[in-house]
């Protein structure tokens, strides 16, 4: 069985997030890399299949800013 897809440093996935540097593999052989966020720009790390796989598409800035929309519209 040999390896499904190849990214590398520099690929830009369809929600904009950058691929920045592989780190390594994680417990169950997944690849983790340092991504750029493509909405405020932080680098964070993260599951590289979960960014290929368009369940991940943010540092998790998004998430905070709809958080504080709640907050200010109540």
């Amino acid at each position: 069985m040999g390896r499904k897809n190849t990214y590398e440093e520099g690929h830009v996935f369809p929600s904009g997030i950058i691929l920045v540097k592989r780190i390594g593999k994680d417990k169950y052989r997944t690849a983790i890399c340092d991504f750029k966020c493509p909405k405020c720009g932080k680098i964070f790390r993260s599951n590289i299949g979960n960014i290929a796989r368009g369940r991940k598409t943010s540092c998790g800035c998004d998430k905070q800013d709809s958080i504080g929309e709640y907050i200010i519209s109540n």
